[in-house]
């Protein structure tokens, strides 16, 4: 298959990923930019959609990440393990599964193996600094600002002590947290799940859950912004 063909599957998959899926808009945009990567590099190369043709840009980009000045070669296999687990394979899946390839090639792929260490664990009250610090009111803060620092606040910490996704709290209802089992219901990567959330979050869960609607007055824009503010609290 070359470019036209695969752009247009790309663009069903994607639709799918969407409509069927119910992925959010920020991971249906990751897989796109990520994908189309090997689709432009196929049309570069002037090359067909293959296996054999896949494995050899999997080491193209091995090498071409490798070259970059500062690159960590553990750093570097574990970006391209990423990029073809949560983006290529699940293309690759569903064009076996549509019918377009005679087998499921994820399964002839060999991944670069990583090994590496496990990072330290942050305590809750580490975290909870870092969450203070990085959402802490200027004098210059209106009383709007204020609001939403303390908004921005409140979702870290559900986020940190449930370690839900942040991306399954921007439309986290009222209705589907239950505060006397400590229970809520999310939709994260296509599927429902009851994740549980911890003793000392019922207080803020109770106040937040009075009434209907969202838990939290957030929308996807407002990823980057939680993410700043993380990095300001580092």
């Amino acid at each position: 298959m070359y470019r036209d063909t695969v752009q247009k599957l790309l663009d069903e998959f994607l639709k799918w990923c969407d409509l069927i899926k119910c992925q959010s808009p920020v991971t249906v945009r990751g897989k796109y930019n990520k994908i189309t990567n090997p689709v432009r590099w196929l049309d570069d190369e002037n090359k067909k959609l293959t296996l054999e043709n896949l494995i050899k840009y999997q080491d193209h980009m091995i090498f071409r990440r490798s070259e970059r000045p500062g690159a960590e070669r553990i750093r570097v296999l574990s970006g391209v393990r990423s990029d073809f687990k949560s983006n290529i394979f699940p293309f690759i899946s569903w064009l076996f599964e549509k019918g377009h390839i005679d087998s499921d090639w994820k399964n002839s792929i060999d991944l670069p193996p990583v090994h590496k260490k496990d990072p330290p664990i942050l305590s809750d009250e580490k975290i909870d600094e870092i969450i203070k610090l990085g959402t802490e009111f200027g004098p210059g803060d209106s009383k709007w600002s204020r609001a939403r620092k303390s908004e921005y606040r409140d979702a870290l910490t559900f986020i940190a002590r449930t370690g839900v996704r942040i991306g399954a709290i921007f439309n986290l209802k009222k209705e589907d947290v239950s505060v006397s089992t400590r229970q809520f219901k999310v939709m994260t990567k296509g599927s429902i799940k009851h994740l549980n959330f911890t003793e000392d979050l019922v207080k803020m869960m109770e106040e937040r859950c009075k009434g209907e609607g969202k838990v939290w007055d957030l929308k996807v824009q407002n990823q980057q912004q939680l993410n700043e503010y993380l990095h300001k609290g580092c």
